[in-house]
């Protein structure tokens, strides 16, 4: 009885990460992915960005101004619940894998940042999964 009401440390962190940290680190990655390229627009970085943003104001921006009923926002709860919210996130992340592809790509640490945060998705997803 005493674990009825005591969940996994890891489903814990998961719903944490996916709510509070990945969108807010991927448009900072994105940022600095549009900083590194000053001289040039990183439209698959500002793509990033604006899905990330996009996720941000359908997680805490609906909610905050009271939208809990329509169409965007059943629309915005579909989107985030899609495959347990791994979707738009990998989604939204998608436009900034591709441009670390490209020959000649400054600051490559923040490429492996985000290759971090995906595989802490990615591992996070497939455990909670497996509970």
């Amino acid at each position: 009885m005493d674990t009825l009401f005591k969940p996994n440390p890891e489903l814990v962190f998961f719903i944490f990460f996916k709510k509070y940290l990945y969108l807010e680190i991927l448009c900072a990655l994105g940022l600095l992915r549009l900083f590194a390229y000053r001289t040039r627009l990183d439209f698959l970085a500002l793509f990033s960005i604006v899905l990330a943003s996009f996720g941000l104001a359908f997680l805490f921006a609906l909610p905050y101004f009271g939208v809990y009923e329509g169409q965007v926002a059943e629309f915005a709860r579909w989107l985030i619940r899609w495959q347990n919210g791994c979707a738009f996130l990998s989604f939204a992340s998608l436009p900034l894998l591709l441009s670390s592809l490209r020959p000649y790509v400054r600051w490559g640490w923040i490429d492996f940042i985000h290759g971090v945060m995906v595989g802490i998705l990615v591992i996070l997803y497939w455990i909670t999964k497996t509970l």
